[in-house]
């Protein structure tokens, strides 16, 4: 890893823990300086469910309180059932962009 990158890592790392201590998180747990772990998946920011006072989308990745916006990544996911959540969040946004697209056929 270049300077760069490992610069690059020291700011995000000090980004999430602003963010940590405003949400008042507890057990923060990061890789030891220089090793490059693959685990920080963030789900759950944009939370798919029914209730909009408990969620922020739909089971479409839709806005509760705009019909016209849609959101897709691991934000949508509540919880992640696996450390690698890529392919669920590519999965999620084709069936996003397939319900977009089926809502936005003319004739």
């Amino acid at each position: 890893m270049n300077d760069y990158v490992i610069k690059g890592t020291e700011k995000t790392r000090e980004c999430y823990d602003a963010i940590a201590a405003k949400l008042g998180a507890t057990n923060i747990k990061h890789s030891k300086t220089g090793k490059f772990s693959n685990r920080q998946h963030i789900t759950g920011t944009l939370s798919m469910g029914l209730d909009p006072t408990t969620s922020v989308t739909d089971a479409w990745g839709r806005a509760h309180d705009h019909q016209n916006l849609f959101m897709v990544g691991t934000g949508v996911m509540p919880t992640v059932g696996t450390c690698n959540v890529t392919l669920t969040a590519m999965a999620l946004a084709l069936r996003t962009a397939d319900k977009i697209l089926q809502e936005t056929q003319h004739g």
